[in-house]
């Protein structure tokens, strides 16, 4: 019996390619494109945002550190968590004092280990406002909090010499005050419905750290919220995070305060040694976020402490007449109009205190 080969029948097959895109369709697609970036752009500037969405990188940390090598050794430098970044606004301060603010300040992130930087810089000499929220401040070092900052110095090795950051950060500076719609946060479709349509954890679980857009981060890395933020829609969400935040932060407990005072005395003694100066401030609190903090981090035990056994000036809300009256938006920070006069006054506190002409 032949076989199929030997019969001498023999199949051809043809395969067919498939079509490329025709220069048609590619003008039809980018065309497509660009309405609809068009329309995103109307939707954009018709909502009116303060300043653009910055996204909180290490890289826009890293570029206000790197700063610091073109700016007066007597800079004054702005350390702490979010409040900080909520509460003292860079363009109110130089509006009113003429010199400009640094601020090193990093969302959910204690001061302690940038301080200790800035005490090893020799050069420096300038004035410390470095902010105390107490449950990131004196928090555990093996609680998250620690590591946000430690991933910002580890990136700060490399980004100085990285041809990468320094393009990043130029293009992002050239864009996004000027394309609306990439504020990336505000027009996501992810985070639109997210935001829009939330949904709740069980009783106990940690929400997942996904903001709805709530503000904006700009490149002076000052936080403002949006007009709308107190719709209830907004603060619910939030108040799920920092809920699921204080549970964490109550699980790993706080630091040692001896090791922490300890290490604040040296990096203060070596800043003053040079002629600087440090002041610690406690920006308000209210609510859960205070009540939080009175049970965990007792004042007298935490930022009492640090301010007696270092010497240094220490401003808190509850001491000043004039700060004690803020009340914050969802607990914990300050809500645009109220950050430019918290800032005010904390001028005028400085001022009165010898600390600042």
């Amino acid at each position: 019996m032949k076989s199929y080969a030997e019969s001498g029948h023999r199949s051809h097959f043809e395969r067919s390619l498939p079509k490329t895109v025709g220069k048609r369709q590619l003008f039809t697609l980018v065309g497509f494109l660009l309405i609809l970036l068009g329309l995103m752009e109307v939707k954009a500037r018709s909502d009116n945002y303060r300043v653009n969405y910055l996204p909180p990188t290490s890289d826009l940390w890293i570029s206000q550190w790197l700063e610091l090598d073109e700016l007066p050794d007597d800079q004054t430098v702005v350390l702490g968590a979010s409040r900080m970044q909520f509460g003292v606004l860079a363009p109110e301060w130089e509006s009113i004092t003429g010199q400009k603010l640094q601020i090193l300040a990093w969302p959910g992130s204690p001061p302690g280990p940038v301080l200790s930087e800035l005490a090893k810089r020799e050069s420096f000499r300038g004035l410390v406002l470095c902010g105390f929220a107490p449950e990131f401040s004196f928090c555990h070092e093996d609680a998250i909090t620690h590591k946000r900052m430690r991933d910002n110095f580890n990136a700060l090795k490399v980004s100085k010499y990285s041809l990468s950051h320094h393009l990043s950060l130029a293009s992002r500076d050239l864009l996004l005050p000027k394309v609306k719609c990439f504020n990336s946060v505000a027009y996501s479709p992810v985070l639109t419905v997210f935001s829009n349509w939330p949904w709740k954890n069980r009783e106990g679980l940690l929400h997942s750290a996904i903001f709805p857009f709530a503000g904006s981060l700009d490149r002076d890395l000052n936080f403002r919220f949006r007009d709308n933020i107190e719709e209830k829609i907004y603060i619910d969400i939030i108040e799920q995070i920092q809920a699921g935040t204080r549970r964490m932060l109550a699980h790993y407990g706080p630091a040692d305060m001896d090791k922490v005072v300890a290490q604040y005395k040296r990096d203060v003694a070596m800043i003053e040694a040079r002629g600087g100066q440090v002041v610690f401030v406690r920006p308000p609190s209210d609510d859960k976020y205070y009540a939080f903090e009175s049970e965990h981090y007792p004042r007298e035990k935490f930022f009492d402490r640090v301010v007696t056994e270092t010497g240094c000036l220490g401003i808190h809300f509850e001491d000043y007449d004039e700060l004690k009256d803020f009340i914050c938006v969802e607990d914990s920070h300050l809500g645009v109009e109220d950050g430019l006069e918290y800032t005010r006054r904390l001028i005028q506190i400085l001022r009165r205190e010898n600390v600042i002409d």
